[in-house]
């Protein structure tokens, strides 16, 4: 199997296709890698393929768990708009992670979702065709959509000065998040 992109998800995917016996060839066109990215959080979905990779511990360790949930305001002071301590948005054995380092570029908690997603389901299937690629889609795009939304209008809402319902924004996306991909 010929995995494009040495990425996160790339990665993951072949990693785990291998685990599963797939020969796998992974090609990146850029040499190097670099220092682009940004801090994100990663939920429990995310956590357990990282885990299954055998790297979690790293990334707790470079990262900043959290048991409970913080919404802030994104103003120059972090306002905090919410604090749910009972709420564990990483799932019952996990924290969310809050992560900064370089190798986690944005968005990286959906493709590791993605990737062990579309793992299963080509480990799993008879064949690769239009219906295994829907079963995907399936799976996949409403919650993909739902998260870069939400990203796209908290944006809005900070290049704008609109004060937006953060935390209902953020409240659907960490329900949505926390349950399994």
């Amino acid at each position: 199997m010929l995995v494009v992109g040495g990425g996160t998800a790339g990665a993951a995917a072949a990693i785990l296709l291998a685990d599963a016996g797939v020969h796998v060839d992974l090609v990146e066109l850029k040499p190097d890698v670099t220092a682009l990215g940004s801090g994100i959080t990663l939920q429990g979905n995310a956590l357990r393929v990282l885990r299954q990779l055998g790297v979690l511990d790293e990334c707790l360790a470079q990262g900043w768990p959290s048991e409970g949930l913080v919404l802030r305001a994104p103003d120059p002071a972090a306002t905090v708009l919410a604090e749910l301590a009972e709420h564990r948005s990483g799932g019952p054995d996990l924290p969310a992670v809050h992560t900064c380092p370089p190798t986690l570029a944005q968005g990286a908690a959906l493709a590791l979702e993605d990737a062990a997603v579309l793992t299963e389901l080509l480990t799993t299937a008879d064949s690769v065709d239009d219906e295994l690629l829907r079963a995907f889609a399936d799976r996949r795009l409403d919650r993909v959509r739902t998260v870069v939304e939400a990203s796209l209008q908290l944006a809005r809402w900070q290049l704008t000065h609109e004060q937006g319902d953060v935390p209902a924004l953020m409240g659907r996306i960490a329900a949505l998040t926390s349950q399994p991909a």
